[in-house]
């Protein structure tokens, strides 16, 4: 005697198939494994995005660390000319952090001395822009109102 095909056997087995391939197919993916071939065209927004990567500079900048940097070095001025310059510009002078991050880029190469945006007091009472680039083991100072220095200005990023 043949067995009997009945509705409940197909559906139980159609349904162990399905189970088995879905097992199958999550298991060939990682946690968040996504390649591009998973994702429909269309569906992927600009806010799903990195924000780092949304970030774009005007030309002649470079993105560093979230701010656009100018490539090329001005010409030397004093300290106050220099900030105002940038600020005619809708831009500022680096923070030595930043030149520090923009100085290990490949490609670049900074100005032994270049001025930063961070004036100290020194404990003598007079005003000092400590600039130290990571030219070396020294720290280099200039006086502000004496020196004339090349600089660079920072521009801010736009999305």
């Amino acid at each position: 005697m043949r067995p009997r095909v009945t509705y409940a056997n197909v559906t139980a087995t159609l349904a162990l198939v399905v189970a088995m391939s879905a097992g199958a197919y999550a298991a060939g993916l990682g946690t968040n494994d996504v390649k591009s071939k998973h994702i429909a065209p269309g569906q992927v927004k600009l806010s799903d995005t990195n924000e780092e990567l949304r970030l774009q500079c005007p030309n002649g900048t470079d993105l560093v660390a979230g701010s656009c940097i100018e490539k090329t070095l001005r010409t030397a001025h004093f300290i106050e000319n220099a900030r105002n310059l940038c600020a005619e510009a809708g831009r500022r002078l680096p923070s030595v952090a930043e030149l520090q991050a923009y100085a290990v880029e490949p490609g670049v190469t900074l100005a032994d001395l270049e001025w930063s945006n961070n004036p100290t007091i020194d404990p003598s009472g007079g005003l000092d822009d400590d600039i130290d680039l990571g030219v070396g083991e020294t720290e280099l100072s200039v006086i502000p109102g004496l020196s004339e220095l090349p600089y660079r200005c920072v521009a801010p990023p736009k999305r």
